[in-house]
């Protein structure tokens, strides 16, 4: 927001993801420093990093944190016994004849998938787990997803082996400083890597 509340030790709630601001006697004033947080305690003080601002997705408002994202993939891979290597997310916006936007979650496996129809299926299964996750942990997305009105059931495509590090060969990313991002809200970026999978499912 233009002019945010400020928070400080006095008024924090546990439990809740702020942004830092920081502000010195030395003439910083409200220094967005990109870091997100949680208070677990107040006395003393104790608090988890729990992210980076640009590791959020709100696109339709719902204001979900890397943590909450990264929790509910791990979730569902859980409830279903898979194995996750790598995913990426991004926001789907409404266009032709769908009215709603969604999420969509490129998921790489550490096994090579099943025939079309089972990868589809498992696909759907793991969309529906993210989807409940979600809700469980975050009180806006769930509002956006109540009744299917403002927010489609988010789509999943899984992808083999291999796949997220050819994706990065391909932008000359490859190497260990460069990492596979969780959240994506570059829609040029988001764009690059489904042509990407599209291509090599189609191979």
């Amino acid at each position: 927001a233009p002019r945010p509340t400020r928070h400080w030790l006095g008024n924090l709630e546990t439990g809740i993801p702020y942004a830092v601001v920081l502000s010195s006697n030395a003439g910083l004033w409200a220094d967005v420093i990109g870091d997100t947080v949680r208070f677990v305690d107040r006395h003393p003080p104790r608090l988890l990093i729990t992210g980076r601002l640009s590791y959020m997705m709100s696109a339709f408002g719902e204001h979900l944190i890397g943590e909450e994202i990264e929790g509910a993939v791990a979730e569902a891979a859980q409830n279903l016994k898979i194995q996750v290597t790598d995913f990426s997310m991004g926001a789907e916006f409404p266009s032709g004849s769908n009215t709603r936007g969604r999420h969509i979650y490129i998921i790489e496996s550490g096994v090579p998938s099943a025939a079309p129809d089972a990868r589809q299926a498992l696909a759907g299964r793991f969309s529906a787990h993210i989807d409940l996750a979600l809700k469980e942990r975050n009180a806006d997305y769930r509002e956006h997803r109540r009744n299917d009105i403002q927010l489609d059931v988010p789509r999943v495509i899984l992808v083999d082996p291999g796949t997220f590090a050819n994706w990065l060969r391909t932008r000359g990313r490859l190497g260990g400083q460069n990492k596979v991002p969780r959240v994506i809200n570059d829609q040029a970026l988001l764009a690059d890597l489904k042509r990407h999978v599209l291509a090599v499912q189609k191979e």
